[in-house]
């Protein structure tokens, strides 16, 4: 592992643990609607045109931010494991959710909520392998 400055440490760590957070709302914004249908017994259709073209801008705001920090994180992993992770989770939650935003593949959905899962547990697992700060200092 290379050597890094608390601040790049500190960096690291807080890039992760946002990652995890940012992956785990998108699961949840993904799985609310859903649950809202079910729960109340009505069809995806019944949200309406205009909440679907609103609806589609959270997707691909979600997806854009994925790409701005997943593609650096790609190019940074040193571990070839988490490195192919990060790329095919990436892929399959950005694919299919915009699949499902402007395509109405509205089943494929579920696929985007499962990467959007492994990509959190990836953030957690990279979080909890960076050294703290205190075993940086020791």
């Amino acid at each position: 592992m290379k050597k890094l400055s608390v601040v790049a440490l500190i960096a690291q760590r807080k890039h992760d643990l946002l990652g995890f957070w940012v992956s785990l709302i998108c699961a949840i914004h993904c799985i609310a609607p859903a649950i809202i249908a079910i729960s109340y017994g009505i069809g995806h259709a019944s949200f309406g045109h205009s909440d679907h073209i609103s609806h589609a801008y959270w997707d691909v705001g979600f997806v854009i931010l994925a790409l701005i920090a997943g593609v650096p994180a790609i190019f940074k992993e040193g571990r070839t494991l988490l490195k192919w992770g990060l790329i095919i989770s990436l892929a399959i939650f950005s694919v299919t959710t915009l699949a499902h935003a402007f395509l109405h593949l509205h089943n494929l959905i579920w696929l985007a909520i499962s990467a959007s899962l492994f990509l959190a547990a990836i953030h957690l697992f990279r979080w909890y392998q960076r050294p703290t700060i205190d075993s940086k200092l020791i």
